[in-house]
């Protein structure tokens, strides 16, 4: 039985009854009724069970119905029916007075109807209220076995409204990815990360069910139920499960939309058909024009970024990783200023945010390397890989950037480059020299590099390494010590060695740019011995 006081209290003929104190304890849950018929029963009293009673065992000692009174509260009983006309005319005040000061509901219940009609109506009452509640409960569970027979992505708003309750959904990383509650975010994720279990909490004193989100044994996230009630059937508990499940399979389908609300759900869709089923360019406008997506309006600029993985990759891991890259794009927070568009291609997450010079450029780039710091364990083999457009200006150009960063990363792999980030502007060179003779690239590299080809193999091969690694960190010292894993001061003696051996000068233009065509010419080559 699971009824409050207040709703017990409009059921026939328990409604003949009057609440004379303990009115902040109406919403105690009753579980179960009894009747008092022995002075010890506060010892055997459970949780949620309320009590009727003539008076008897309490009626030559109003110290001893106090008493009673404090003994069932500790005992979190639901509250005391006492009838009075048999030993009490009239609820001694201070019973009431305590019963007050408790929050403990007492009731003054009708002569005319003995224990059992009041007990019988209550009985029944929660009987077709559980039937009832169970038949909803069947129904929704019916609802979400439709939805999720039907073709395509589930929307969470679908879920939601079949489950019937306001409904949050946390990210593994402990971001927000949906919310009807009203809750702030912050609100919400108090006590984060939380074990992995189905559990009732509660926040702001409304109770909730926490379910978490499982693939396999990966715990991807949590689903946050606010029910309406204080409480919920066991049966509806498994609806919340139900609901979970669906969520955590929607999360994992690489090609969904998941996390994105209506108006980038919208783009997404136009935007895949637009790079893989030739929509017209007009058409894609239209839905920015309609979506009011300010960086695409004349004047402003972005950029496009392609995600690439590591051919090592498993299919699931590879699963797993576009997750973790597609919530680093979508939730760190130092990259939602953007306000960046994210949708799930076959080969990577494709990103596009607003850039609108040379320092917001710098700054994106910033952002992206710690953004895969985070995820690739190994710098110097990456596993996830990013390639970055020129900076565009027009919708119409947006196939022409996704292109770009399709021929990075074919450039990257083809030179076995290793940069997290791959930019297009900086492979440019490549396309320019593909089709230089290998003999006169030999012949160059051989002419720049002339000072390294009477060193020791070793010592060159090392020097040539940080010769790379300085260009490919665009002569920044500290970002170089880093990839090859140095101090600062270590990476500062090698180059100015270099620039000794090689007879350059690190400030001027055009040497770093020889020094650069030849890493690229060692690289098209395949040079291994440099390399």
């Amino acid at each position: 039985m699971r009824m409050t006081v207040e709703k017990a209290l409009q059921i026939f003929p328990f409604s003949e009854g009057k609440l004379v104190a303990g009115m902040n304890g109406v919403t105690r849950l009753i579980k179960s009724l009894n009747v008092i018929d022995a002075p010890d029963i506060s010892d055997w009293v459970k949780e949620g069970e309320m009590l009727f009673t003539t008076a008897y065992v309490i009626k030559d000692s109003v110290d001893d119905a106090i008493s009673l009174l404090r003994k069932l509260n500790q005992r979190h009983s639901a509250g005391l029916g006492i009838k009075l006309g048999r030993f009490w005319d009239a609820v001694p005040a201070s019973m009431v007075e305590e019963a007050d000061r408790l929050g403990f509901p007492l009731i003054e219940l009708p002569y005319q109807y003995t224990f059992s009609d009041q007990m019988n109506a209550l009985l029944q009452a929660e009987f077709k209220r559980s039937t009832l509640e169970l038949q909803s409960v069947v129904d929704k569970q019916k609802q979400l076995m439709q939805v999720a027979l039907q073709r395509g992505s589930i929307h969470l708003d679908a879920i939601s409204s079949i489950v019937g309750y306001p409904m949050a959904v946390i990210g593994a990383r402990g971001h927000l990815i949906y919310n009807t509650t009203g809750y702030a975010e912050a609100e919400l994720l108090h006590g984060w990360p939380w074990k992995i279990r189905v559990h009732l909490a509660h926040l702001h004193r409304h109770p909730y069910y926490r379910v978490p989100l499982m693939q396999g044994e990966e715990c991807i996230g949590c689903v946050l139920f606010f029910p309406i009630a204080a409480y919920v059937e066991k049966v509806e508990e498994g609806l919340f499960v139900q609901a979970a499940e669906m969520i955590s399979h929607q999360l994992n389908l690489p090609y969904s939309q998941f996390a994105q609300r209506s108006v980038t759900e919208d783009f997404s869709f136009t935007l895949l058909r637009y790079l893989n089923e030739g929509l017209p360019i007009q058409e894609l406008e239209a839905c920015v024009e309609r979506l009011g997506l300010e960086f695409w309006k004349s004047g402003g600029g972005y950029q496009c970024l392609l995600t690439h993985f590591s051919a090592s990759l498993h299919a699931d891991e590879k699963n797993r990783t576009m997750r973790a890259v597609w919530e680093e794009l979508h939730h760190r927070p130092a990259l939602k200023q953007y306000n960046g568009l994210n949708a799930w291609l076959e080969n990577g997450v494709f990103s596009i945010f607003p850039v609108l010079g040379s320092s917001e450029e710098a700054e994106l780039h910033e952002q992206l390397k710690e953004c895969l710091s985070s995820l690739n364990k190994d710098d110097a083999r990456p596993s996830v890989q990013v390639a970055v457009s020129h900076i565009k200006s027009l919708p119409r150009s947006l196939k022409e950037a996704y292109e770009e960063c399709v021929h990075a990363i074919r450039l990257a792999e083809e030179l076995g480059l290793q940069s997290p980030i791959l930019s297009y502007e900086n492979m440019e060179f490549a396309l320019i020299f593909q089709h230089v003779p290998k003999e006169m690239m030999e012949r160059y590299c051989d002419r720049v590099l002339a000072g390294l080809a009477n060193k020791e193999q070793d010592y060159a091969k090392d020097m040539i390494h940080t010769l790379k690694m300085y260009i490919d960190s665009d002569g920044q010292l500290n970002e170089t010590a880093r990839r090859l894993f140095v101090h600062r001061n270590t990476a500062a003696y090698r180059i100015d060695k270099l620039s000794e051996i090689l007879d350059v000068d690190f400030k001027k233009i055009n040497d770093v740019f020889r020094l650069k065509v030849a890493i690229l010419f060692k690289r098209m080559m395949k040079d291994e011995g440099w390399m």
